[in-house]
C-alpha cells in the first residue's frame, strides 16, 4: 500500500501506475518520523475505506 524510495523517478511511476509512493531524502535525518506518519495515514485511510494513491 506505501512505496517507500529514495528515487523521485519511483514517484513519477507510482502516479502513473498508481500506488502511494513516500520519497525520503537519504540525508533527511528524520526521515523515520516521516516514514512512521505515512504508515499511520495509510493505515487509518485502509480502516476507514478512504485509501487513495
Amino acid at each position: 500500500m506505501l512505496h517507500i524510495d529514495n528515487c523521485e523517478t519511483v514517484f513519477v511511476e507510482g502516479k502513473r501506475f498508481r500506488f502511494r509512493v513516500l520519497i525520503i531524502d537519504p540525508l533527511d535525518h528524520n526521515w523515520t518520523e516521516k516514514v512512521l506518519a505515512e504508515s499511520i495515514c495509510v493505515a487509518q485511510m485502509l480502516e476507514q475505506g478512504t485509501y487513495r494513491t
